[in-house]
């Protein structure tokens, strides 16, 4: 067996057994499948809803013109996207989430963010108020939360990880991480590492703990009671 076809065969057993997620491509060059993986995640008998494409000034610069060439090649008709600018670094303030969700009001059509945790996160919830699924392109292995539900967003001063549910679609190009900044990529080890120390071989005697002894609750009102995967304040993606 390939390696590529053992990682599609785990792809598959992880979408099989997925509540949210139904449509996952990832590999090489796989940028310009983007209308494909969204007519099959949100196509319908009568045809396809648009998409409204959100990123900021430096995923849109690396994907932005090819994710919108392969939707409008598959027939997805495309609103004037959302762009936050490059700098400052978008934050993941419930602000911001405001901002996105009353640009979606404002349009129909289904949410395709372009970008990684915070930009994902911040999509994730708006479009959750909004009752809408989206899909996500990710631009950095920043992170191991793409298929996750949950966004980590601050309000009033507190970071809290708010319940929404994961894309219904995401395109992950190797390609496209591996170009991310390699600080970025040290964030994704980083947060792959600190889930179980010892399974790098960093807590060999086990004073650390494991992360599923030590789950933390979603704050009151946030959604419903689940464990979280990240300490508040930890967050540093993108």
């Amino acid at each position: 067996m390939t390696e590529d076809r053992a990682s599609a065969d785990v792809l598959q057993a992880a979408l099989a057994a997925a509540t949210d997620t139904r449509v996952l491509t990832a590999g090489t060059d796989v940028l310009g499948r983007t209308g494909s993986v969204f007519a099959e995640a949100f196509g319908t008998p009568t045809g396809l809803p648009s998409a409204q494409l959100i990123a900021d000034g430096n995923t849109w610069a690396v994907a932005g013109e090819q994710v919108g060439a392969a939707l409008r090649q598959a027939g997805v008709g495309l609103g004037e996207p959302l762009i936050f600018p490059a700098v400052p670094t978008v934050y993941a303030s419930y602000d911001n989430v405001e901002r996105i969700r009353e640009h979606l009001r404002a349009r129909d059509g289904v949410p395709v963010v372009i970008g990684s945790g915070t930009l994902n996160d911040l999509v994730k919830l708006a479009a959750w108020e909004l009752e809408r699924e989206y899909l996500a392109v990710a631009t950095a292995a920043s992170m191991d939360g793409y298929a996750a539900y949950g966004a980590s967003i601050t309000k009033g001063g507190f970071k809290i990880t708010r319940y929404c549910p994961a894309p219904a679609a995401i395109v992950a190009d190797y390609g496209l991480l591996a170009a991310a900044p390699g600080r970025l990529t040290a964030t994704g080890v980083g947060d792959l590492v600190e889930r179980d120390p010892g399974r790098w071989g960093l807590d060999p005697g086990g004073c650390l703990g494991h992360r599923g002894d030590r789950r933390r609750r979603m704050a009151p009102g946030a959604g419903p009671a689940a464990g979280l995967d990240r300490a508040p304040g930890t967050d540093r993606r993108r």
